[in-house]
């Protein structure tokens, strides 16, 4: 029985190979055609990280931007407080607390603002 459907099936090949041979051309453009579109629709790895690292760099840049700007406001803060001592040294009522409170502020402002610098840098830094 299999050897009669072989015999039929070859005989039909010699009497139209064209038809076969065009047949299985089609088959196999088909085939990796399909392989072709399913490798380009679904994401790769390789993708995927991308993605990942890029969201990364915008979350860091985000909490980066947010401490530079808690930094901001602690350093207006901080220069408010000195202004005020310094307001009191101009009307001579400040007295030693005040100039120890304000050598303190100033050491703390200076601080911030080197850290609100360095926390700026790292920002451009991940951003490149």
């Amino acid at each position: 029985m299999i050897t009669s459907m072989l015999d039929k099936l070859s005989d039909f090949v010699k009497e139209n190979w064209l038809k076969t041979v065009a047949g299985v051309i089609v088959s196999v453009a088909t085939i990796i055609t399909a392989l072709w579109s399913i490798d380009e629709h679904y994401a790769k790895a390789a993708d995927l990280e991308k993605v990942e690292k890029k969201i990364d760099v915008n979350q860091k840049g985000m909490a980066l931007e947010l401490q530079i700007q808690l930094n901001k406001q602690s350093i207006r803060d901080l220069q408010s407080k000195v202004e005020d001592i310094e307001a009191k040294e101009d009307v001579k009522k400040s007295d030693s607390v005040d100039q120890a409170r304000k050598k303190r502020l100033l050491r703390q402002l200076d601080e911030i603002q080197r850290e609100t610098n360095t926390l700026t840098r790292q920002k451009y830094d991940i951003s490149k």
